[in-house]
Parts: C-alpha cells; structure tokens; sequence
C-alpha cells in the first residue's frame, strides 16, 4: 500500500506552544489605528487567549521565528 505521504515536504518541526497563547506581530500604526481600539471586543470574545502584540517594522519570516504565531502586515 502506498504511503499517503509520500512526495510531499515534511513540515518543520514547530516550538511547542503553550494552550491559549497567541503572539502577533504588526506595524506600529496598525496596531495603533486598527488592532488596539478593537482589543476589548476580542478579549471579551476570547477571554481565555493571552495575546502579545509585538509591533516592529522588520520582516518576519514565520519559517525562521517561532516565537510568533502571526504577522499582519
């Protein structure tokens, strides 16, 4: 029987994360203009996700960092 797998890329090895953690990275006035005002809402939706917001203008390259879960750009 043929393996199901085979032919396609392994996928990386991932940093194990901790339940209920996100960490997202963005541009200073996004976060600023968009992302902050809407917090409340989300908190209030998801109050067991703890999020970090990092804001920095530097590409981030998701393959290479594993310390951030999603980057809006």
């Amino acid at each position: 029987m043929p393996d199901p797998g085979a032919g396609r890329p392994s996928e990386p090895a991932l940093a194990p994360r901790s339940a209920g953690s996100l960490t997202l990275s963005t541009t200073p006035a996004f976060a600023a203009l968009w992302l902050i005002p809407r917090l409340n809402r989300f908190y209030a939706q998801y109050p067991d996700i703890s999020l970090r917001l990092d804001t920095s203008t530097a590409l981030i390259d998701l393959h290479q960092d594993a310390s951030v879960d999603l980057v809006i750009r």
